[in-house]
């Protein structure tokens, strides 16, 4: 991370200068990205840059531009022999070449300013695209019965399945690398994903006509249903290298959109075909249209095409770290396998049907950590080595995170009934129970998102990919008793049980890399203003009988009391909120249609 101050210094004893360069230890190297994000509001905003003094005490290292036999360049600390020769009398060169340009950094504010800008315009977006989502999937569910949820959640779980021991991690990789990317480096990536994607599907097409013996309860046109979603596949990984030099440059006005057309294009396939009886094929034709106008839209938006170029070398650098990053959603993958692959064997697609509503509708909420998770890893990853500041960007998101997810899954808990019978009908009031239990995961997250993305961003991918063996255990250790036990709704049972194991090895990791958040300190007045404003809301609806339009009302009332407790008693939470509201709202200078990389 080298600073842009580059003027020749004096040494002492010398009758030349040396140009230096000041490694600072507040500087950030060039743009890089990952499929991470920051704090839902904060993350760096109390960031601030220490200034750098070009003196020969201060800096931790110098890059001495000078001729050396077979070296350019080398790194010199200040009592390297070279620098006390010169102390003696010794002249220096006169000659000093240049050294070749090296990328500038991008300074604190700058990185602060790409970040509110980054995430202001994702949650524009994943506003659009959930409350489209949400709104698909009510029409959805009042035009087909659950046992076609669960159909299409079996089929999605096939496909995932190849995709993911198919995947090899490149686009971690990418993003987490330092420097520029080379063409060369970009092609290798993009044909290798393509080949390895293309392997996955000739696989699917192999094994579809086998689905019956795993799933019995499956339709005849089953293995078709696996084929066609496989398709989809060629679509998500040609727009991969384009989308990923948007999340190195932190663009991610150009990725929101994207993701917006792709829900779009999604649910109004999706409901047409409903509609017209297309049942399970709904989805399936749904998902190919996405990725078409996902990956079309992909290479509209971004400059970069693929070219002819292919070099093995580039390769194994990049599997090094994407492998042991890919392998940890391979396992998180298996970790969620036990509902469409235990309970869709043992009880059927319509249990999986419940669980898929029950889950989708608990994760409601989880719309703001997906957008801090798109720029926390690129972000964090430039300030790993400042300790200090790393834990204050993790209590930052933390305490922002919980501020908002904390209340609106709260208030979703004390209203679910009636919400559930007014929007989607009686047949899904079964899977209530198993949302209650799902909740535990978004009033979780906004404590432990922070926490896994400071890890990450710490680079111990190794480190990540044994704790999700571990929750991969406790999911299948825990949830087949319980649904043995309890039927379907036993494996959201286990929720609590994981999140509070999962706190303490969060903390315990962080601690070894000398990184201890406050916890109770960020977030007691929101857990504690949510839990009384919950309770009233409950109270309420049961006693008044509330049903049908007035659930929403009730529900904006139930919020209004947790802020205003929030207020009376931490108003300093409050207005941090509103300031990095109105800090994230900035508009980037750039014309959204105007292409990059």
């Amino acid at each position: 991370m080298i600073s842009s101050r580059r003027s020749p210094v004096p040494i002492a004893g010398c009758t030349g200068k040396i140009k230096v360069f000041c490694v600072s230890p507040g500087g950030f190297p060039a743009p890089t990205a990952a499929p991470g994000s920051l704090s839902p509001m904060a993350c760096c905003f109390s960031f601030q840059a220490p200034s750098v003094t070009p003196s020969i005490r201060r800096l931790p290292s110098l890059l001495v531009e000078a001729p050396f036999p077979g070296h350019q360049r080398p790194v010199l600390s200040p009592s390297h022999h070279w620098l006390t020769r010169s102390r003696e009398g010794h002249r220096m060169p006169e000659a000093i070449p240049q050294a070749p340009e090296l990328p500038e950094p991008e300074p604190v504010p700058v990185l602060k300013s790409k970040v509110l800008i980054g995430l202001g315009s994702l949650l524009q977006r994943q506003f659009l695209v959930k409350g489209g989502t949400l709104l698909g999937n009510i029409i959805l569910a009042r035009l087909l019965l659950p046992s076609k949820f669960g159909i299409y959640g079996i089929v999605a779980f096939i496909v995932q399945c190849f995709s993911s021991f198919g995947d090899v991690g490149f686009g971690p990789a990418l993003i987490q690398k330092k420097g520029e990317l080379q063409r060369e480096e970009l092609s290798t990536a993009f044909w290798t994903q393509i080949i390895l994607v293309s392997l996955t599907v000739a696989g699917l097409w192999l094994v579809a006509p086998f689905v019956h013996r795993l799933y019995p309860t499956l339709p005849p046109h089953a293995p078709w249903l696996v084929r066609g979603l496989g398709l989809s596949l060629l679509f998500l990984s040609s727009k991969s290298i384009p989308v990923i030099l948007m999340e190195r440059a932190l663009d991610f006005q150009r990725i929101a959109l994207i993701e917006v057309l792709e829900t779009a294009v999604f649910h109004v396939i999706a409901i047409t075909l409903a509609i017209y009886h297309w049942e399970e094929w709904s989805f399936i034709l749904a998902a190919i249209g996405r990725g078409f106008c996902g990956a079309t839209l992909a290479y509209f938006l971004s400059s970069w095409r693929p070219e002819w170029m292919f070099r093995p070398s580039f390769v194994r650098p990049l599997v090094s770290f994407g492998l042991p990053y890919q392998l940890n959603f391979a396992v998180g993958f298996l970790k969620d396998a036990v509902a469409p692959l235990f309970v869709g064997a043992y009880i059927g697609t319509e249990a999986v049907g419940y669980l898929t509503w029950a889950r989708t509708y608990a994760f409601t909420p989880l719309l703001l950590s997906e957008s801090y998770g798109r720029i926390a890893f690129p972000a964090l990853s430039r300030i790993q080595s400042e300790r200090p500041l790393l834990t204050r960007a993790i209590e930052d998101s933390i305490r922002m995170l919980t501020f908002l997810m904390v209340p609106l899954t709260g208030m979703g808990m004390a209203l679910a009934e009636p919400a559930t019978a007014y929007l989607f009908g009686e047949t899904w009031m079964a899977g209530l129970p198993a949302f209650y239990f799902y909740c535990t995961s978004p009033l979780a997250v906004g404590i432990f998102l922070p926490m896994y993305s400071g890890i990450l961003a710490l680079g111990h991918s190794r480190l990540i990919l044994s704790m999700t063996g571990l929750l991969l255990v406790l999911e299948w250790g825990l949830g087949v008793p319980f649904i043995l036990r309890y039927g379907f709704v036993g494996l959201a049972m286990n929720q609590p049980i994981i999140a509070a194991i999962f706190y303490f090895v969060y903390k315990r990791a962080l601690a070894k890399e000398d990184i201890r958040p406050r916890i109770l300190a960020n977030v007691g007045m929101v857990l504690l203003a949510t839990a009384c404003g919950g309770a009233l809301t409950w109270a309420t609806s049961r006693g008044m009988g509330v049903r049908g339009f007035s659930v929403f009302p009730l529900f904006g009332v139930g919020l209004a009391v947790v802020y205003g407790l929030i207020y009376l008693f931490q108003p300093t939470l409050i207005r941090e909120f509103w300031e990095n509201v109105r800090r994230m709202w900035v508009r980037s200078d750039r014309p959204l249609c105007k292409k990059s990389f």
